[in-house]
């Protein structure tokens, strides 16, 4: 399945939810839409995987505040063609949720943490304290499912941001990524920081990183650092990577995206209600044709979206 400009599209990422339980200062979430069925997200899947999907990432909103979510999960793992399944998380509720996702064999949790400290945290997420947070990453650091910590930096916490979960991140031997603030509704009244900053800040604390091998499918440059933090960098702004796009994106009111910054046109939902799989496959196959070249994203070229409508 490629794109007009010959890229294979193997990775999709279904929003399954806008709706969320934090209020960070670059989302603030909105929830206002009717959600795709599960079984119309179970169709969908299946046909993506037809098409060539090989790696599915189930996103939000917070996606475990959806009932059924985990038997979502145990489905797409056993549909043909997928390689991995992946969930993204706040973490807020994710221990009640841990043991179906290992029964249903997920390869990884990517968990949205932007500060640790009880003075930092509610500054950016909108939450009162971090404890619960905490102790579910724990649990979930020591379940065997392997483990990312994912860091919006925002200015003018972010050496702050930087340290705190550095540290936490080497004490669970897990690795962090710090992402590049992106102009998404409120994110763009907020300035974010490059992600060679955020790099040359961990080299004063910490020594000279070298560069490492990516860890997973993400497009984040990783560094390991001589006290072994492993920490990768999702720098869209600064250093674009459009050229090695692979990505599509459901989002959660069926609108399929094809990239970031492009308007979502195909409304999968309402074409699943009328037509067959071939006549579905065909309609995808001509829209992934328009997916453009690279983003275009600058301080005064924001996204009315938030990053939960979308689903990151």
């Amino acid at each position: 399945m490629k794109d007009g400009f010959g890229r294979d599209l193997t990775y999709l990422r279904i929003s399954v939810t806008d709706a969320c339980d934090g209020r960070c200062v670059y989302c603030k979430p909105r929830p206002n839409k009717k959600l795709l069925t599960w079984e119309k997200l179970e169709r969908l899947s299946r046909i993506f995987a037809e098409l060539g999907i090989e790696n599915v990432r189930i996103t939000g909103g917070e996606p475990l505040l959806r009932d059924g979510v985990t038997d979502f999960a145990a489905y797409l793992k056993q549909l043909p063609g997928i390689k991995t399944v992946t969930v993204t998380t706040n973490a807020s509720t994710l221990d009640k949720h841990l043991k179906a996702l290992k029964t249903a064999g997920i390869d990884g949790i990517n968990i949205s943490l932007d500060a640790v400290s009880r003075e930092l945290y509610p500054c950016i997420s909108g939450a009162p304290a971090p404890e619960k947070v905490i102790e579910n990453i724990r649990l979930a650091a020591a379940s065997g499912i392997p483990v990312k910590l994912n860091a919006v930096l925002i200015k003018p916490y972010w050496k702050d941001q930087l340290k705190e979960l550095s540290a936490f991140a080497l004490s669970l031997r897990v690795p962090v990524r710090f992402i590049e603030l992106m102009p998404f509704g409120p994110a763009g009244e907020l300035e974010g920081v490059p992600g060679d900053e955020a790099d040359a800040f961990l080299e004063e604390l910490y020594g000279k990183g070298e560069p490492a091998s990516p860890l997973g499918l993400g497009p984040a440059f990783y560094k390991t650092y001589p006290n072994g933090l492993s920490a990768g960098f999702i720098d869209a702004i600064s250093h674009n990577y459009c050229k090695d796009c692979r990505r599509l994106r459901i989002l959660s009111d069926g609108r399929l995206k094809l990239c970031l910054h492009q308007q979502a046109k195909l409304d999968l939902g309402a074409l699943a209600d009328t037509a067959d799989d071939e006549t579905i496959k065909k309609t995808i196959l001509e829209e992934i044709k328009n997916k453009q070249e690279r983003h275009s994203f600058s301080p005064s070229n924001a996204e009315k979206e938030s990053l939960a409508d979308i689903g990151g």
